[in-house]
């Protein structure tokens, strides 16, 4: 039972108000979860019997939804050029909050981003770039982050979050769609079609 259930006894006092089905956030296998929510709070995970998980779910979609509800989670892309949110430190203005950042439409900060990234490239040489692709992206995320590395920026410092610590998710995959490589076979499938 989840410590937040418990009281300093170790009796329960804590008794989710509603539950919720959803798919664990955390990688592309697609697991099945019910999250147990009281006072529209997150209290704990269950796994649901989906064709993925069979009612289990590894460490993370059971216990890795406390980041759901932390203060410092950005909510709002955050960008220098736009209306600042109540709080936000400018010049001849006090600190207020140190959470509070200004509002950004997303091709500023992803202009921010890339400059950012060239300015590293030009100073620095291309091994001081590394692109890093998440399971939880789309298929052409997960191409596109080794495509920006290596074709855009001539880097071969590119990797992905399942070789690292998603082998519960690559045996999933691998009985539920007979591949662990999360988008390798998209990939494989376009470097094909581009060659014929």
């Amino acid at each position: 039972m989840p410590a937040v259930m418990l009281d300093e006894n170790q009796t329960r006092v804590t008794y989710a108000d509603r539950k919720v089905d959803s798919l664990c956030p955390f990688c592309g296998v697609g697991c099945q979860v019910t999250y147990q929510v009281k006072d529209e709070t997150v209290i704990y995970a269950e796994g649901r019997d989906g064709p993925a998980n069979h009612n289990r779910l590894c460490v993370k979609g059971r216990f890795g939804f406390d980041y759901i509800h932390h203060p410092h989670r950005l909510t709002k892309a955050a960008g220098a050029a736009a209306e600042c949110e109540e709080g936000f430190q400018r010049p001849g203005r006090s600190r207020q909050s140190v959470h509070a950042f200004p509002r950004s439409v997303l091709e500023e900060a992803l202009d921010i981003a890339a400059k950012g990234l060239v300015k590293i490239r030009n100073e620095k040489g291309v091994k001081a770039l590394a692109g890093f692709g998440s399971a939880k992206g789309s298929n052409e995320g997960g191409v596109s982050v080794p495509e920006a590395g290596t074709h855009r920026f001539g880097s071969n410092n590119v990797d992905h979050c399942t070789r690292l610590c998603h082998a519960s998710s690559v045996a999933a995959l691998m009985e539920g769609l007979n591949s662990g490589a999360v988008s390798a076979p998209f990939a494989a499938a376009m470097d094909a079609k581009s060659s014929s």
